[in-house]
């Protein structure tokens, strides 16, 4: 009961958290931070251990797991889109935990730790990746219109405008509690499930509620039928985008459609009430991920989330092909000591020892605006003459630190 109790405590901060207007957060985001820190650490004074088994393409592999495990979607992001097995151990105190991961280590080729907050990173400082479990994209609104619209990425967008224009998809603004009410029950749910399964982790209806009480909902309609819609809110100078569903009948064209038309029109609307940005949500983060990289074609970039106050530490205790192949699959956005965001690039590449250029290729490739760099990790090796520096998984030898200022990295 005490634990349901903090739990659920826990929650309303969370909530206070993002539905206060950012000018009366921002002096009290401390005091928030510090409290969900309070709750989050009695909760985490006996600590599960887990075995987690995962079945990959190159066979069974076992990754030690130290946490609740109350974020599947990370859970999943490790198994390769697959909730793994979860096998108990253990429970250890909070006190204990880097002895016990220096002991996991010795058997697991991956090891992660499940931290209640950021602060406790810094008992594995430069020993492995701080993690958060989503990562925030923005689109500055603060700029004429022009160049809003002269930052949009790939031809595909423009493409999706102009059918866009042609559709007949018409958006209604509304503050009816009973549209509300239906578009919750009858789009949004079960958009997220059928989206995405048992990972799908709908906005609660009592927070979803209170973001449409000081904003709105917009639905997309062909006609009399709703195709899909979202809901929005205004937080000082910022415009957030905080849930989006499709009808279930809805086909993938029209789906297409309907979510070009909420970036635009939100984006325009942003713009029109001197917003200073648009917030259009989460994603996982993984610099190959699919929503990231559509967020990515409306110029938008990536920022640490403050109110993430808690992340995941992953330690590579030693370099074998399978972790090789684990990271490459798995190319990570993570926070340094300062919580500004980085890449992670592991190439496997086989062959020759990668060149200067090989690297720019590969980086410019996967590469988000928001981030201060990318660490590349090659197997067999760099070409000589590169600048090699430590990085944060020893384990696989040394790095190359990929800045894109200084190479002029401005492509897709």
């Amino acid at each position: 009961m005490f634990v349901s109790s903090l739990r659920a405590l826990k929650q309303k901060l969370v909530i206070m958290e993002l539905t206060l207007p950012e000018y009366v957060r921002r002096p009290y985001q401390k005091l928030l931070n510090l409290s969900k820190t309070a709750v989050s650490t009695i909760l985490s004074l006996r600590i599960p251990v887990y075995r987690l088994e995962v079945d990959g393409s190159d066979g069974l592999r076992r990754l030690g797991y130290l946490g609740e495990g109350s974020d599947l979607n990370f859970l999943a992001c490790l198994a390769g889109g697959q909730i793994p097995e979860r096998q108990p151990v253990a429970r250890t105190v909070l006190f204990r935990l880097r002895s016990i991961v220096q002991q996991m280590a010795r058997e697991y080729d991956v090891v992660v730790v499940e931290l209640p907050y950021r602060l406790l990173d810094g008992l594995f400082h430069g020993e492995g990746l701080l993690v958060t479990p989503w990562v925030r994209w923005k689109i500055d609104t603060c700029r004429s219109w022009g160049d809003i619209e002269r930052a949009f990425h790939w031809d595909s967008v423009w493409s999706d405008l102009k059918k866009l224009k042609g559709s007949g998809i018409q958006c209604v603004h509304t503050h009816e509690q009973s549209a509300f009410e239906s578009f919750y029950r009858d789009i949004y749910r079960p958009s997220m499930v059928s989206r995405h399964g048992d990972l799908a982790t709908p906005t609660p209806l009592e927070l979803l509620q209170r973001y449409f009480d000081i904003g709105w909902l917009t639905l997309y309609m062909a006609g009399e039928h709703v195709l899909g819609g979202a809901v929005q809110y205004v937080s000082g100078k910022r415009m957030r985008v905080c849930a989006m569903g499709f009808n279930g009948d809805t086909d993938r064209q029209q789906q297409i459609l309907v979510t070009a038309a909420t970036y635009y029109n939100n984006l325009h609307l942003a713009w029109e009430m001197h917003c200073r940005l648009l917030d259009i949500g989460l994603t996982r983060p993984l610099l190959n991920d699919g929503v990231a990289r559509y967020k990515r074609k409306w110029g938008s970039t990536v920022m640490f989330d403050s109110s993430q106050n808690w992340g995941f530490w992953i330690h590579i205790s030693h370099k074998s092909a399978e972790v090789v192949h684990f990271l490459a699959q798995h190319p990570w956005i993570w926070a340094d000591h300062g919580y500004s965001l980085k890449g992670l690039l592991v190439i496997d590449n086989q062959g020759e020892p990668l060149s200067q250029a090989d690297v720019d290729k590969a980086c410019r490739r996967v590469w988000i605006p928001g981030l201060g760099s990318i660490v590349v990790y090659a197997v067999p090796g760099f070409a000589p003459g590169l600048c090699l520096s430590r990085g944060p998984i020893p384990a696989l030898g040394p790095a190359v630190e990929w800045h894109p200022i200084t190479l002029g990295a401005q492509g897709n």
